[in-house]
């Protein structure tokens, strides 16, 4: 383990790890929750949305 990488440095230091910033947001137009690195997510073709509603919801939205 590299104790000098600055994220375990500055946990070390302060006691609170770095925040991550997300990667993307939800695809579904009435969520668009952020998605953060190492979360769980589900994918049609490029978009991800956060949760199987969220997907579900975005295929088969009724107008």
């Amino acid at each position: 383990m590299d104790l000098e990488h600055p994220s375990i440095t500055r946990t070390m230091k302060t006691g609170y790890p770095v925040k991550k910033l997300p990667v993307t947001v939800c695809a579904n137009e009435s969520c668009e929750a952020p998605i953060y690195p190492g979360q769980h997510v589900w994918h049609k073709g490029s978009d991800r949305y956060c949760n199987l509603k969220c997907m579900h919801e975005s295929m088969y939205e009724t107008k």
